[in-house]
């Protein structure tokens, strides 16, 4: 399934490699207030600048809104009436694991995922254009949580060679695409297109191995966990230098790999400094 977070960098990974892996900023808009270095001196926003914000704001959300099919509000809405209240959500957790795919894909699958194939999650990317949404984030979610093992006939080869395979066939073009679509003193308002890693998806038994990637009875494990990373962000560090040739007017990355790792306590062994 391809469903299409900031994060930390790779522990020992080359340095040739890290510039492909960085901590995305997330910008925060509001009410700014702006002080000098004299701490009586304090600008604030006028009453009438903050009305129009808050008219703006509502516009925008207005027209994302009227962007959705009537699937995707009805997705959002059993996704608000699953959180409403933290025993909802606690019951609705310990039902997912036995939810039918079925189930999914008729309720909150279009909400969550960009399709299960190259076809889909290009039609996926082309939506998301249409609401001013010129990037995605790409991911294999096939994962063994928990030290749980992978379903038979899935290998780690086959999740590093597929997603080596989605910059190629599904990133690059779309981001492409997008810069194609813009005026070239805009190339460098498209964001970049993101490939999320997932740890418990790269390795088995991901969790008892970044609990412990410092002890000398995980190193080996550890070490094929960084490589298997590495050998992605060789694709996404190529991809970047090719794409750079043809748009050499781009100075903001076109492909980003980050560390999808959702448990705090997972992401120590992917920490540098």
């Amino acid at each position: 399934m391809l469903g299409r977070t900031a994060t930390r960098g790779l522990k020992s990974v080359p340095a040739t490699l890290r510039s492909s892996i960085i901590r995305q900023s997330v910008p925060v808009t509001g009410i700014r207030f702006i002080t000098s270095s004299q701490s009586n001196k304090t600008v604030s926003p006028s009453v009438e600048t903050v009305t129009t914000k808050i008219a703006e704001d509502k516009k925008a959300i207005k027209t994302y809104l009227d962007t959705l099919n009537n699937n995707e509000l009805f997705g959002y809405g059993v996704i608000g009436m699953a959180t409403l209240n933290k025993p909802i959500l606690d019951l609705v957790i310990k039902l997912f694991p036995y939810t039918p795919i079925w189930l999914i894909k008729a309720l909150v699958y279009k909400n969550y995922c960009g399709g299960d194939n190259k076809q889909q999650v290009l039609q996926t990317g082309e939506r998301l254009a249409e609401r001013g949404i010129k990037n995605m984030m790409l991911s294999l979610t096939i994962e063994a949580c928990d030290n749980k093992e992978f379903s038979e006939g899935i290998s780690i080869d086959y999740i590093v060679k597929e997603s080596q395979k989605s910059i190629g066939e599904m990133l690059v073009p779309h981001t492409v695409k997008m810069i194609e679509a813009t005026p070239a003193a805009e190339i460098n308002d498209i964001p970049p297109g993101y490939i999320a890693l997932k740890p418990t998806g790269l390795i088995e038994n991901a969790s008892e191995i970044l609990l412990n990637y410092n002890k000398p009875e995980f190193k080996s494990k550890y070490d094929q966990l960084l490589k298997n990373c590495a050998d992605i962000c060789a694709i996404v560090d190529k991809s970047n230098k090719d794409l750079l040739k043809k748009y050499p007017a781009r100075i903001a990355p076109f492909i980003v790999a980050v560390i999808d790792a959702e448990r705090n306590d997972l992401q120590q062994g992917f920490s540098y400094t």
